[in-house]
C-alpha cells in the first residue's frame, strides 16, 4: 500500500506567476483583492486558470461566513482545499476586507510554494500580544449572539406636473447558533404619487404596506430541522387591514447543512392558520375569516465551478377547501457554456386560485392604471434571460479607479 503522502503529491513548479480565476458569488471586494495580492495573474476565464477560487457567503449570527474554495486546475489538478473567514457585523468594512485578503493569501501559499514568486514572499506570525489574546478562547459575548439592525430611507422626486415620495423603515433581530435560529424582521412603507392631467385635474395615489416575519427554528440533526413561523401583514393594495399566517414546519435536507455553501436540497412541510380582516368586503362576501392551511416547498441551491442554479417548487392550499390553492415554480441559472460565453435565465410562474382578499366590485380605470387595487388573475409569471460573450486579453489584474463619475447629461 502506498504511503498516505503519495496520495497528494506537491504540484510541479510553474514558470510564471500563478493564474487565478476569481469567482465571487456575492458582492466581494474584488478590486481590493487584486490590489493587495499583486503576485498572481488574474484571468477572466476559468479555462486559463491554474486555480479557480470560488467565494460564497452565508449569514451567521456574528455576521457573514465566507467560504473560500480553492480548486486546482492544470498542473494543480486535484489540489483542492477550503478555508473560512467570518466578516463580523461589529467590524468596519475596511477590517472585513483586510481579514478576507489575509485568509486568501494563506490559501494561495500551497500553490506558489514551488513558483518563482516564493522568493519574494514572507510569512509573518503575530504574537498573541499583537494578534489578540482572545484568540485562544471564545470571546465573551454580552449580547449572547443577538444582532439587531434598524434603519429607514425616504425619497422625493418631482416635475411641474407630477411628484412622488416614499418612506420606508425596518427593524430586524436575529440570533443564530448551531442549534437555534431566531429571526424577526419588520418593515413598513408609505408611497404617495401625484399626477396633473391635461384637463387640470389631479390624481393622487397613496399606498401603504407593512409586515412582520418571525421564525423560531431548532436543529434536530445534520439534515433535519423544526420551526415555527408567523407573518403579520397589512396592505392597502391587497385589501388587507390585517392578516396573520402561522405555521409549524418540518424541514429535511438531502445533504448535510454544513455543505450549504456548495449545494443544498431541502424539502419542507408546514401546517397552520390564516386569519384576516379586510378593508372592504371580498368577492366571497367576507370582511374577516380564519382558515386552516398547509404548504410544501422543495428547493435546490447549487454553487459549483460551472456556475450556480436555484430552483424552488411550492404548493399551498386551505384544508377546508382544497380548490383554493396556489402552485408556483421558480428558478435561476447562471452557467459558463464555454470559454468567454455565459448564459443566465430567471423565471417564475404561479397558478393562482387563492385570492381570498380580492375586493368585491370592479376596479376603476384610475385604480388599474395607478395600481391602487389588486386585480383578479389565474396566474402570474415573469421571465428574464441573457447571454454574454467576452474575448480579448485573458488577464484582469489591473485596477484603475479613474473617472468613476459619469456625464450628467447621460
Amino acid at each position: 500500500m502506498a504511503p498516505a503522502a503519495a496520495a497528494q503529491a506537491p504540484p510541479a513548479a510553474t514558470t510564471g506567476p500563478l493564474r487565478l480565476f476569481l469567482d465571487c458569488q456575492f458582492d466581494c471586494p474584488d478590486d481590493f483583492i487584486r490590489t493587495e495580492i499583486p503576485w498572481v495573474n488574474y484571468v477572466r476565464d476559468r479555462g486559463d486558470a491554474d486555480v479557480h477560487l470560488l467565494l460564497t457567503s452565508q449569514r451567521i449570527s456574528a455576521g457573514d461566513q465566507i467560504t473560500l474554495r480553492f480548486i486546482g486546475l492544470g498542473p494543480y489538478l486535484g489540489q483542492d482545499h477550503e478555508l473560512a473567514y467570518t466578516a463580523r457585523n461589529t467590524d468596519p468594512e475596511a477590517s472585513q476586507r483586510e481579514g478576507l485578503v489575509e485568509v486568501l493569501k494563506l490559501g494561495l501559499v500551497r500553490y506558489v510554494a514551488n513558483a518563482p514568486v516564493r522568493d519574494r514572499l514572507r510569512l509573518v506570525y503575530l504574537p498573541l500580544t499583537e494578534a489578540g489574546a482572545g484568540l485562544a478562547a471564545p470571546p465573551h459575548d454580552p449580547w449572547n449572539n443577538w444582532v439587531f439592525r434598524v434603519g429607514g430611507n425616504g425619497s422625493f422626486e418631482g416635475e411641474s406636473q407630477s411628484s412622488s415620495s416614499e418612506f420606508r423603515g425596518f427593524l430586524s433581530a436575529e440570533r443564530i447558533t448551531d442549534q437555534w435560529k431566531l429571526d424577526l424582521y419588520a418593515s413598513g412603507t408609505t408611497e404617495r404619487n401625484r399626477f396633473t392631467l391635461s384637463d387640470g385635474n389631479e390624481i393622487t395615489r397613496t399606498a401603504r404596506e407593512g409586515f412582520v416575519n418571525v421564525l423560531v427554528g431548532r436543529s434536530l440533526g445534520d439534515r433535519t430541522s423544526f420551526g415555527l413561523r408567523a407573518n403579520v401583514q397589512n396592505s392597502t393594495r391587497n385589501n388587507l387591514d390585517l392578516a396573520l399566517r402561522t405555521s409549524a414546519v418540518m424541514e429535511f435536507s438531502l445533504y448535510p447543512y454544513r455543505e450549504s455553501t456548495r449545494r443544498l436540497i431541502t424539502f419542507a412541510y408546514g401546517v397552520g392558520l390564516y386569519a384576516a380582516n379586510y378593508d372592504e368586503e371580498t368577492i366571497f362576501s367576507r370582511t374577516r375569516e380564519t382558515r386552516p392551511r398547509h404548504y410544501a416547498v422543495m428547493s435546490l441551491d447549487l454553487i459549483q465551478p460551472w456556475g450556480q442554479a436555484e430552483f424552488e417548487l411550492e404548493a399551498q392550499s386551505y384544508l377546508d377547501d382544497f380548490s383554493q390553492n396556489r402552485v408556483g415554480v421558480s428558478g435561476e441559472l447562471e452557467t459558463r457554456i464555454t470559454r468567454g460565453l455565459s448564459f443566465e435565465v430567471e423565471a417564475r410562474y404561479s397558478r393562482v386560485r387563492d385570492q381570498l382578499s380580492l375586493a368585491r366590485g370592479d376596479a376603476s380605470d384610475d385604480e388599474i392604471l395607478l395600481e391602487l387595487r389588486q386585480l383578479a388573475t389565474d396566474f402570474t409569471f415573469d421571465v428574464s434571460f441573457g447571454m454574454s460573450y467576452t474575448f480579448g486579453s485573458i488577464f484582469s489584474s489591473v485596477v484603475n479607479p479613474r473617472f468613476r463619475s459619469g456625464d450628467p447629461a447621460l
